[in-house]
C-alpha cells in the first residue's frame, strides 16, 4: 500500500498558493482589474466590455450576457439591484452570469459594499478561496464597517482542499485571524458577521475545535449581550408544580437530515410530563414541518432574531434545546443568549458550540469516545446507544437497474455518497488502493450539497485523479459522479450499490442509516471525535461489527475482501437485515432524556 507522501504535498501546496497568486493576477493587474474602475468618481468613460477582459479567472465569465427574462434592465439603478440580481443567479445555479452580474454592478456602483461581499462569497462557491478573501479584503479595506466582509476577509475556508499542507496552512491561517477578528473587531461590525456565518466549515478538517469554538463562542456571546443586555442574564430555576417546559428549536424542519434524526425524539415525548414548545426559523413548509406541528404544545415559525428572542422570552421555558447548532446564524446568534435556565444541544452539527450560554451536550454512548469531554465546553450527557428514536422505515422494493445511473452488472460498486467537502484529502489514496485490488471497482459519488457547485465538484475530482495517478491508474475507469438525486433515486441506488465506504474525519450518519435499512454493507474507521463514529456506533448497535476497521491499512483491506467475494457480502446483508430490530423503535432515549430532564429541573409533577 502506497501511503501519503508529505514532502510531496508540501510542494504540491506552495505550487497551489503560486497558481492562486498567478490567478489573482486578473484581479490586480492594472489592466485588466475591474478595480482600476472603483475611484470615488465611478467608473470611467470608454470601459472596455467584460468579454474582453483575459486573465485567469476573468475567462470565466467569458461571454456572458444577463438574462433579461431574469430582471429588465430599467430595475437595474443601483448596487443592491445587482445584488439581487447576482443572488437570483446564484440561486439558479448560474454562476458565471452571478459573478458577471457583480462585476458590472461594482463597475457602475463602485459604492455599494454588499457587491463586494456577494463577489467574495461567488468566488468561494466557485472554489477560489483565495480569491474571495482578496476581493473581500479590498472591499473590507474600503468599507471596514461592514461584517461580513471582516469575516469573508479572515475566515472563509475552502469548501474542498487540495493537500493536507492546505488544511493545516488554512486551519492555522484561521486561528490567527480568528484571534484578530475577536479582538479588533467593533461589536456592532461582529453582529453583521455573525447574522450571515458561522464556522460550518470548519470542523471539516477533522480535528477538536474546542478551542476555536470557545474562543468565537464567548466573543459572540459578549457581541450579543451587548446587543440584547435583558436576555443575556442568567435564569434561575423555578420550583413549580406542572408539566416542564421544553423548547426544540432548528432551522430543518422540513425534509432534512437533522428533522429525520430527532423527529422521533420529539415525537415520542411524555406529553404528560412535558410541555413541548418548537420554534422553526425555516421557511420551507412541507409534510415534516406538519408532523413536527402535530406533536408540538406550542408550534412557531419565525425567522427574525428579534421576533424569536421575544417569543422565546414570552413562552417561559424551562429547558431550551438546539437541534443543530452551527449550521445556521440565526439559531447560533439565539443561543448565545439566555432564555431558559437549561440550554442543551443536540449533535444535527457534531460539535461542541463554545457558547458559555449552553449548559449540557445530548449525545450517546456508543459514538462518544471514553475522553470525549475534553472535546466539549458543555457538560456532556450520554444517552442510551445512539441517544435517538427511529421509527421503522417502510421496505423499498428494487424497480431501478444499475443501467439508469450510468452503472453495470459487472461492477463493483462502491457507493461514497458523502458531501464532497467531508472527504480530507489525506484518505484520497484509499480508492486507487482498493481498485488496484479490485480491477472491477466503480467509486460512486454524489454532488449533491448545496456547497458543491459544479466547479468545486471538478476541483475535488481532479484532486482524486491526481492520487490515481500516482498509482498508475486512471480514474475516469473508477469515478462515477451522479448529481443530487431525489430521495428514491437515492435509496434506489444504495440496493444497487455492493458496499458503502465510509467518509475518515466525518463519517456518515443519516446516510449510514439509510445505507443499513438497505442492507448494505459499510466499511469504516472510527477516529478520535464523535463526528468520525457515528457508522462504527450503528454497526455496534446491530451486532454487525466486522466491518469496523482499526486502521487504514485494515479499511482498504476490508473493502478489497468485501469487493472480491460476494458471498460475502451476501453473508454480512444477511447479518445486517436481521440486526436492524435493534436499532428502529429504542424507546430508550426518550425516556432517559426525560429523566435527565427532570433532573435538571425544579419542575414536580
Amino acid at each position: 500500500m502506497v501511503c501519503i507522501d508529505f514532502q510531496l504535498a508540501d510542494q504540491l501546496f506552495e505550487q497551489m498558493c503560486l497558481d492562486n497568486r498567478t490567478r489573482l493576477g486578473w484581479l490586480i493587474d492594472p489592466e485588466t482589474s475591474p478595480l482600476r474602475w472603483l475611484g470615488e468618481a465611478g467608473p470611467s468613460p470608454g470601459v472596455p466590455d467584460q468579454s474582453s477582459r483575459g486573465g485567469g479567472f476573468g475567462q470565466l465569465c467569458h461571454g456572458v450576457d444577463l438574462d433579461l427574462e431574469l430582471v429588465s434592465m430599467e430595475s437595474l439603478t443601483d448596487g443592491l439591484a445587482y445584488c439581487r440580481l447576482a443572488h437570483q443567479y446564484r440561486d439558479a445555479g448560474q454562476y458565471e452570469a452571478a459573478i458577471h452580474a457583480c462585476w458590472q454592478g461594482i463597475e457602475l456602483f463602485p459604492g455599494e459594499p454588499l457587491l463586494y461581499s456577494e463577489m467574495a462569497w461567488l468566488l468561494h462557491l466557485c472554489g477560489y478561496s483565495e480569491e474571495a478573501r482578496w476581493f473581500a479584503g479590498y472591499g473590507a479595506d474600503r468599507f471596514p464597517q461592514v461584517g461580513q466582509l471582516q469575516w469573508e476577509r479572515g475566515l472563509l475556508l475552502p469548501i474542498v482542499y487540495e493537500s493536507a499542507a492546505e488544511v493545516q496552512f488554512c486551519r492555522d491561517r484561521f486561528a490567527k485571524s480568528l484571534a484578530q477578528f475577536t479582538s479588533q473587531t467593533p461589536w456592532p461590525v461582529a453582529e453583521q458577521a455573525a447574522a450571515i456565518y458561522t464556522n460550518f466549515f470548519l470542523q471539516y478538517q477533522g480535528q477538536n475545535d474546542l478551542h476555536l469554538q470557545r474562543q468565537y463562542g464567548y466573543f459572540l456571546h459578549q457581541v450579543m449581550a451587548a446587543r440584547f443586555p435583558q436576555w443575556a442574564r442568567p435564569r434561575p430555576l423555578r420550583a413549580r408544580a406542572g408539566k416542564i417546559r421544553v423548547g426544540y428549536i432548528s432551522h430543518f424542519y422540513h425534509w432534512h437530515t437533522v428533522f429525520r434524526v430527532f423527529h422521533g425524539l420529539i415525537h415520542r415525548s411524555d406529553r404528560t410530563q412535558l410541555e413541548i414548545f418548537c420554534y422553526y426559523s425555516g421557511q420551507v413548509w412541507d409534510d415534516c414541518t406538519e408532523l413536527i406541528r402535530a406533536c408540538s404544545d406550542y408550534f412557531y415559525q419565525i425567522n427574525d432574531l428579534l421576533g424569536l428572542c421575544q417569543q422565546l422570552d414570552q413562552d417561559q421555558l424551562d429547558i431550551l434545546v438546539f437541534l443543530d447548532l452551527g449550521m445556521q446564524p440565526l439559531t447560533s446568534q439565539i443561543a448565545a443568549l439566555r432564555f431558559a435556565p437549561v440550554q442543551c444541544s443536540l449533535w444535527g452539527h457534531p460539535v461542541t458550540s463554545g457558547l458559555p450560554t449552553i449548559d449540557y451536550y445530548l449525545s450517546n454512548q456508543l459514538m462518544e469516545p471514553e475522553n470525549a469531554q475534553e472535546h466539549y465546553s458543555e457538560q456532556l450527557i450520554r444517552l442510551p446507544n445512539l441517544g435517538i428514536f427511529l421509527p421503522q422505515p417502510p421496505p423499498v422494493a428494487l424497480v431501478k437497474q444499475r443501467a439508469d445511473f450510468g452503472l453495470s452488472p459487472e461492477d463493483v460498486v462502491y457507493l461514497c455518497c458523502q458531501s464532497l467537502f467531508k472527504y480530507l484529502p489525506e484518505y484520497d489514496y484509499l480508492w486507487p488502493a482498493i481498485a488496484r485490488q479490485v480491477p472491477q471497482a466503480k467509486f460512486v459519488f454524489v454532488a449533491a450539497a448545496s456547497c458543491t457547485t459544479p466547479m468545486v465538484t471538478t476541483k475535488f475530482i481532479q484532486r482524486v485523479s491526481r492520487c490515481f495517478a500516482a498509482y498508475g491508474l486512471a480514474a475516469g475507469d473508477y469515478l462515477v459522479v451522479l448529481p443530487g438525486l431525489p430521495y428514491g433515486d437515492f435509496q434506489q441506488l444504495n440496493l444497487l450499490a455492493d458496499v458503502f465506504l465510509d467518509s475518515w474525519g466525518w463519517s456518515g450518519g443519516m446516510t449510514s442509516l439509510d445505507a443499513i435499512a438497505c442492507g448494505l454493507p459499510i466499511v469504516t474507521c472510527p477516529g478520535e471525535l464523535m463526528r468520525s463514529r457515528q457508522s462504527a456506533a450503528i454497526l455496534q448497535r446491530i451486532g454487525a461489527t466486522d466491518t469496523i476497521a482499526a486502521n487504514a491499512q485494515e479499511y482498504v483491506a476490508i473493502a478489497s475482501r468485501l469487493g472480491q467475494d460476494s458471498q460475502r457480502r451476501n453473508h454480512l446483508k444477511y447479518q445486517i437485515i436481521t440486526g436492524l430490530l435493534n436499532l428502529w423503535e429504542d424507546d430508550t432515549s426518550p425516556q432517559a432524556l426525560l429523566k435527565f430532564y427532570q433532573s435538571v429541573t425544579k419542575v414536580q409533577p
